[in-house]
């Protein structure tokens, strides 16, 4: 089993219909990269005198839908309010200036811009450590 980390063209969105999550992402697993991503696996099967199929549920569905366990943007840091949704200590900027709602904070992987090409997992675990770090100290002074 491969685990394949890639940019995608960032042009999905997930948002509340009711009290449930939806996404929007049309034609996700069409884009160009997972054939390639698909090719690779293949190929590095092949060295290894493996067999490779493709992501089985795209044969269950011609939808080819996707998984992702670290869905990434939506909130992102910015320098300001009109370059992005909060700071780097993940304070919610109130405008398109500096200034900052208090008390009001993110700290997941929706404050990362992007795909990172590597699992995100210890990007979004170090950023949330010093948001809450941050968060502390501005508590204990």
């Amino acid at each position: 089993m491969y685990l394949c980390m890639a940019h995608d063209d960032s042009a999905g969105r997930l948002y509340l219909h009711g009290d449930n999550l939806r996404i929007d992402w049309p034609g996700a697993g069409r884009e160009p990269i997972f054939n390639e991503i698909n090719q690779e696996c293949f190929a590095h099967a092949k060295a290894l005198g493996a067999s490779s199929i493709e992501n089985a549920t795209w044969h269950l569905s011609p939808w080819k839908t996707l998984v992702t366990a670290h869905p990434l943007g939506g909130c992102p840091m910015g320098e300001d309010g009109s370059h992005g949704v909060v700071d780097h200590f993940g304070r919610v900027f109130r405008d398109d200036t500096q200034a900052v709602h208090d008390g009001l904070y993110v700290a997941d992987g929706s404050i990362i811009r992007s795909a990172l090409e590597v699992n995100p997992f210890l990007t979004i675990s170090a950023l949330t450590e010093r948001i809450v770090e941050n968060i502390v100290a501005l508590l204990t002074h």
